[in-house]
């Protein structure tokens, strides 16, 4: 029995051509009532304007794409783009998981900010032992 229309997760992923990108892709395509609905990965990515490996979900460098498309967005990408996207998490109202590493102070400012508006999970290691 599937899920009701209702209980579907719409999830955007960005850093989605990276090791965990594509880990987090996998697991996305695997759980029932998550839907990929959205991935980006940075411009100059040669499989940008094509489609994500394995799926049918367009893969853009649209960073914003993804929080207008997805209810929760998951990003694995790098400290100066993560305060960014915090910022449009908390713009767009979107919840926002994090796993980027080796943010600086002001960076996890940013993350304090967005959290302080929007729900926000930020972690430094998401193994499941650790968890």
């Amino acid at each position: 029995m599937g899920a009701a229309m209702s209980d579907l997760i719409n999830i955007g992923i960005l850093g989605a051509l990276g090791r965990m990108g594509r880990a987090i892709t996998s697991e996305v395509l695997m759980t029932r009532g998550a839907v990929l609905v959205a991935a980006c990965d940075r411009p100059d990515h040669p499989g940008i304007g094509g489609e994500l490996p394995g799926t049918v979900v367009p893969l853009s460098a649209n960073a914003e794409a993804v929080f207008k498309a997805a209810d929760v967005v998951i990003d694995f990408t790098m400290p100066g783009f993560t305060a960014q996207h915090a910022a449009l998490a908390a713009d767009y109202g979107k919840a926002l998981v994090v796993g980027t590493t080796g943010m600086s102070a002001s960076e996890d400012a940013a993350l304090d900010l967005a959290a302080s508006k929007t729900a926000l999970v930020q972690a430094g290691n998401y193994s499941l032992g650790v968890n």
